[in-house]
């Protein structure tokens, strides 16, 4: 039997604009976990391992090369393609900054994206990551 899913949030910053976490998921499983409703938009980069986020039907993998973005008032489920552990920054924007904005559930990282959330973390105490 796997172990249970663990969940370390270390707060990087809180402003009246933004919160980061760097939240580390020990023990994703292989099958979706349960869904669960968010009353915030976040947007997760991923600075260690891989996850499916699933919304409703859809499934999006994603790793360094990907941003997941969770809308307000959605509901979603995470896995991992084998069963592991995955390491993400975090970021909760203030809903103001959010708006009506639909996000889509997945866009692009691109390499200066992920080298520039590497340091940051890294700058505000959350450990050294290697992004790539």
């Amino acid at each position: 039997m796997a172990a249970p899913l663990r969940v370390t949030r270390t707060p990087l910053l809180r402003t009246a604009a933004i919160r980061a976490d760097r939240v580390h998921y020990a023990g994703l499983p292989a099958a979706p976990t349960a869904e669960i409703y968010e009353p915030e938009t976040q947007v997760l980069l991923t600075l260690d391992g891989s996850f499916v986020y699933h919304v409703g039907r859809a499934r999006q993998l994603v790793d360094a090369n990907r941003i997941a973005f969770v809308q307000a008032g959605q509901t979603s489920a995470d896995s991992h393609v084998t069963g592991g552990d995955v390491c993400c920054l975090v970021l909760t924007p203030d809903p103001a900054l959010v708006g009506d904005r639909r996000l889509a559930h997945t866009a692009p990282a691109s390499v200066e994206l992920q080298l520039a959330a590497a340091r940051w973390v890294a700058l505000l105490g959350g450990g050294a990551v290697d992004p790539l």
